[in-house]
């Protein structure tokens, strides 16, 4: 047992937290800012897939919550929800600390906190009750969950109520941010899922062309026919979201729809694109398969990756892939594997595999979920995102 204060504590908590190698879980009723956590936790345990990740809070007390910091640990982990919770406890593998800091930049850089360190053995108790109150008392939330505002004449403080009159007392250590920005393209991938999904329920309910085939896959021609097809083009030069009630949605998407199926019916080559599609799919699901793909060859691979629009369409970026200096096929093998069969959330998997392999970027990423799970995961790329803009679905401009 150890008594941590001041810049102690934060050094202390930093350097477990940057050597962490199975667990980071976390109690705290507030949660700052994004930077100011990923300064005083460093990156490893954003980076590691392999770290076990969790995060008890309070979501009754909204206003002491960060919502980017929120769906940062929702990304890496699990989170729960005690009400009423006032313990501040960080847990790293075989360590436990027990502190008065809630994990904000004020805490750590502002206030004169306390700690007590438990190591070993003797962190077992404190371990043991975190996970007392996460399998029994605890409840889940939501993975659509985010702070609400406050109510009008309130305040919302993200971080403990910085104050200016606290003088900054301890530097937080500074981690280089140079990973972090380019993985928010994961973390709204359910969000965007979500949207993804309201447009072709909506859809479905005006009509089907071809009901055997996967959903996903119409809705992926449809907005493919408004992108390159469609009179002038609606979606293509479309940036900025429309403002449109649901009622307003289902009126566009039914006209359009309807325009879409005279183009089908006039004999374009829709049909065999989806055709296509299906073949694509059926194929990438015999290659793949749970029971075969840490045997698949790289003559497989090639065959895999033929079948991507974005690898087809950047032809210089399937032959970096394929050359076994940038990707080895032990590489390739072990990153698609825990893509699709893997038990980490999904943004995590999808961080892990662009981590793990050169010129595969997020559009490849997305068209291997997509093609292996047709009725789970839409296609993702500046046609599908255009297209939700269009019709009224704030997501980002891909």
């Amino acid at each position: 047992m150890k008594i941590l204060s001041c810049q102690d504590l934060l050094d202390s908590l930093h350097n477990l937290s940057m050597q962490v190698k199975d667990k980071l879980w976390i109690a705290t009723p507030y949660l700052g800012n994004w930077e100011a956590i990923r300064n005083i936790l460093g990156n490893k345990w954003i980076d590691d897939g392999n770290v076990n990740v969790r995060l008890l809070t309070d979501i009754s007390d909204y206003g002491g919550l960060n919502y980017e910091s929120i769906k940062y640990f929702q990304y890496r982990g699990k989170i729960k929800s005690i009400i009423g919770l006032h313990a501040k406890i960080y847990i790293i593998d075989d360590n436990a600390i027990l502190a008065s800091a809630n994990l904000t930049g004020t805490a750590f850089s502002r206030r004169y906190e306390v700690a007590v360190l438990f190591e070993g053995i003797d962190a077992i108790p404190l371990i043991e009750l975190y996970e007392q109150w996460w399998n029994n008392v605890a409840e889940e939330i939501s993975s659509d969950w985010r702070p609400k505002k406050p109510k009008k004449g309130l305040k919302q403080e993200n971080d403990e109520m910085t104050h200016e009159k606290l003088p900054i007392r301890w530097e937080l250590p500074i981690v280089p941010n140079k990973k972090i920005e380019w993985k928010k393209k994961f973390l709204d991938y359910e969000s965007y899922l979500n949207k993804y999904s309201d447009l072709a329920n909506m859809y479905n309910h005006i009509q089907r062309l071809w009901p055997k085939s996967p959903l996903f896959f119409e809705i992926d021609a449809f907005l493919n026919y408004l992108f390159h097809h469609a009179p002038g083009k609606p979606t293509k030069s479309n940036k900025a979201t429309k403002s449109l009630n649901q009622k307003d949605k289902e009126l566009e998407i039914r006209k359009y729809a309807h325009n879409f199926k005279k183009w089908i019916d006039n004999g374009s080559d829709g049909i065999e694109t989806n055709e296509r599609r299906e073949k694509s799919s059926n194929k990438i699901n015999n290659m793949l398969r749970k029971d075969r793909i840490e045997t698949v060859s790289i003559e497989e691979v090639k065959q895999v990756i033929d079948q991507f629009n974005c690898m087809n369409s950047v032809p210089l970026n399937k032959t970096r892939f394929l050359n076994p200096n940038n990707n080895d096929l032990h590489a390739i093998r072990d990153a698609w594997k825990n893509l699709l069969f893997g038990m980490d959330p999904l943004a995590a998997r999808m961080l892990q595999c662009s981590n793990a392999l050169k010129y595969f970027g997020n559009s490849s990423i997305y068209e291997l979920l997509a093609f292996y799970y047709p009725e789970k995961y839409p296609i993702r790329n500046s046609n599908s995102s255009s297209g939700l803009r269009f019709f009224g679905y704030d997501v980002s401009i891909y």
